[in-house]
């Protein structure tokens, strides 16, 4: 048996056929393909049983709010240090500007619910511009901005800064959290080099504009086993199906 299966955007179709009918199975996969005209979505979800985490397919009309409310927003949000460490260099890159005589405009790259844009208006900044790519959650950021009374000071963007070519003018702050466990899992470097290259004045401020990684060595034969395929065709004398590194 033959398992066939391919994305009609995010929604995968499988079929089990037999050789003979690979050829008109093809057929059927690409008339199927036409018919998933909305977006689907894979959701992660904890499953409560097993505790481990299980991806489920939602279409268009789940409501993503549901997983705004599970999210880690609300951990970002009552992080007083972080938020704190924030304000701190937002207030103090905003009055560097302002005591050489220069507007401060800052642009603020994935803003979630708004906090850090708010926090740089209330800062004095001249002009602040808000980039948010999930919809559901840049419709939140622009109710609780507004909600602020703030909406006259921040300009606000459903898109990822990536795909903004241009601002009306350039922001000469950036602040961005755009950083997961591994430091740049989250395209950090991309968009910050976008952001440089479009949108940044050349004496721009970065926040945040250096890390540290602080890496623990372990030694475990379930971590180690996990990076190996294992397959059940025999490739000579050896049953691994893909071959990493031994040494970096």
């Amino acid at each position: 048996m033959i398992s066939i299966f391919r994305f009609a955007r995010h929604r995968i179709i499988f079929h089990s056929v037999g050789p003979g009918l690979l050829n008109s199975t093809k057929l059927r996969i690409s008339q199927n393909v036409t018919k998933f005209n909305t977006m689907s979505t894979f959701i992660s979800r904890i499953n409560t049983v097993t505790g481990k985490a299980e991806w489920i397919l939602e279409d268009s009309s789940y409501d993503y709010r549901q997983e705004i409310a599970r999210s880690a927003y609300a951990d970002m949000l009552h992080d007083i240090e972080r938020n704190q460490l924030f304000r701190k260099a937002l207030e103090g890159a905003i009055k560097s500007f302002q005591d050489d005589g220069k507007p401060a405009h800052v642009l603020d790259i994935g803003t979630g619910t708004g906090l850090l844009s708010m926090i740089a208006a209330r800062y004095g900044a001249e002009k602040v511009t808000a980039c948010e790519a999930f919809p559901p959650i840049a419709e939140t950021a622009s109710k609780v901005i507004e909600r602020n009374n703030l909406k006259d000071k921040i300009e606000l963007i459903s898109s990822r800064s990536t795909d903004i070519d241009h601002l009306s003018e350039r922001a000469n702050i950036v602040v961005a959290e755009v950083f997961d466990t591994e430091l740049i899992g989250e395209g950090a470097l991309s968009t910050f080099k976008h952001a440089h290259s479009k949108l940044l004045t050349d004496d721009a401020i970065v926040i945040p504009n250096k890390a540290r990684i602080i890496v623990q060595l372990v030694q475990s034969s379930s971590l180690w086993n996990h990076q190996q395929l294992q397959s059940d065709f025999k490739f000579g004398s050896s049953n691994r199906l893909l071959r990493i590194p031994e040494t970096m």
